[in-house]
């Protein structure tokens, strides 16, 4: 790989961590301002809502993602033919899912919180994470789109938007005495509905000679299924627990437990800038000699990464008691727990890029199915006996199962060169 090129990737990286950290220290502010607001108990259903928002922007949007970058990048190396025909029907897809998860929403809210997690407080989160789900979608569709063009700055700039106007909504709502846990959902919709749609018009040149095309459509569903259970599995994984601390404990425990993975939010997209800066890139690496020296490069940038961030073990119970208060203690301990398996993850997750890249997606899949399986076996166990503390461990011991299983199988693809062998 050229000098040109490892600048280009480092330039990239910086552009795109930095509007992630501008968007996760954004939403950190946010969260934190409603936590202190709200109270243990509400920020709990709260934070209801924005699992169910998150999960549910997951099945009708993030699982078409790579499909969708994928096809993109194949046009531009084709001269641009067909990029926005591509794009086109990319939206088509979020749009289908979107609005049909919308209105699930908003027929079984009221069975599902009162039948399945006998509370009526749930019925309004449950409603809204669905639609929700639909606003969050055409998001990340914009931020998809920049990224399979590798408009990486653009992609940089957008990233803190929607937290910045969440983040000016608060005083407001204070200053004219309607801060309510109801009208804090509305502002959280609505500012991804109104950034979605004014993004996607100022990228309406994308869509030039744009049509509808059943086996564009096709190919990138085909695509999808595979990774559809991957990102399932693993939203699964980081945020069923919250649902499922509702269901045994009630408000408070899930409030306990939202606070400590709320921190974890700027760590986390350390390892999902590093996915967005690369994925691209190994779509168009040539040879088994260039992807060793990617995988080399990789490691050594997420280790150099840990590294730097192993002493934020010792400043996080001051740094709670300090940002949250002492109702908020039992956070901290979580957000270790949860820690340690995001360093853990940031290792291999990136290079299961690699998967996608070679239309072996099945692999990636049997690794997060076996993690899934690991955490649901642990959750039975634990979450009953130690609550939040218990959600956390159950998640740990998930992501040391991932560690390993990609481990594992990225070794036997690369040993075997062309020969790529599943566990």
């Amino acid at each position: 790989m050229s000098k040109k090129y490892n600048k280009q990737l480092i330039v990239h990286f910086l552009a795109v961590f930095s509007g992630k950290v501008g968007a996760s220290g954004l939403g950190f502010i946010v969260s934190l301002i409603i936590a202190r607001l709200l109270g243990p108990d509400k920020f709990g259903i709260f934070s209801f809502f924005l699992v169910w928002a998150q999960i549910g922007s997951c099945f009708v949007g993030d699982v078409f993602s790579d499909a969708f970058i994928r096809n993109y990048s194949a046009c531009l190396n084709n001269n641009k033919k067909g990029t926005g025909t591509v794009l086109f029907n990319a939206l088509l897809i979020r749009l289908f899912f979107g609005i049909l998860l919308a209105m699930n929403g908003a027929f079984f809210s009221q069975s599902i919180a009162l039948n399945i997690f006998k509370n009526s407080d749930y019925i309004d989160p449950i409603f809204f994470g669905c639609l929700a789900s639909l606003a969050i979608t055409l998001w990340t569709f914009c931020l998809s789109t920049l990224q399979a063009s590798e408009s990486f700055i653009k992609h940089g700039i957008l990233s803190p938007i929607i937290n910045l106007i969440r983040l000016v909504a608060i005083p407001i709502l204070l200053k004219i005495g309607q801060f309510t846990l109801t009208n804090l959902i509305l502002v959280f919709v609505g500012c991804y509905f109104i950034c979605s749609v004014s993004t996607i018009t100022a990228l309406r040149k994308r869509f030039t000679n744009a049509r509808f095309d059943y086996h564009e459509i096709k190919s990138q569903l085909h695509f999808s299924k595979w990774i559809t259970i991957s990102l399932v599995c693993l939203v699964l994984i980081n945020f069923l627990s919250i649902p499922i601390l509702g269901y045994f404990f009630g408000n408070h425990e899930v409030g306990i437990y939202a606070a400590g993975s709320n921190l974890l939010l700027i760590f986390e997209h350390i390892t999902n800038t590093i996915i967005t800066v690369q994925y691209p890139k190994i779509l168009k690496l040539k040879g088994h000699r260039e992807s060793i020296d990617f995988i080399r490069k990789s490691l050594i940038l997420s280790c150099s990464i840990i590294i730097i961030l192993l002493p934020v073990f010792y400043f996080i119970e001051p740094l709670i008691l300090m940002i949250y208060g002492e109702q908020y203690i039992g956070s901290s301990l979580v957000f270790k727990v949860l820690f340690v398996g995001t360093l853990l993850t940031m290792l291999v997750q990136p290079l299961n890029l690699f998967f996608l890249a070679n239309e072996k997606a099945h692999y990636w899949s049997s690794i997060t199915m076996l993690s899934l399986f690991s955490w649901l076996l642990s959750s039975y166990y634990l979450v009953p006996l130690y609550a939040a503390i218990g959600a956390a461990i159950a998640t740990l011991f998930a992501r040391i199962v991932y560690l390993i299983a990609s481990s594992v199988t990225l070794w036997n693809t690369f040993r075997h060169k062309n020969k790529l062998s599943i566990l």
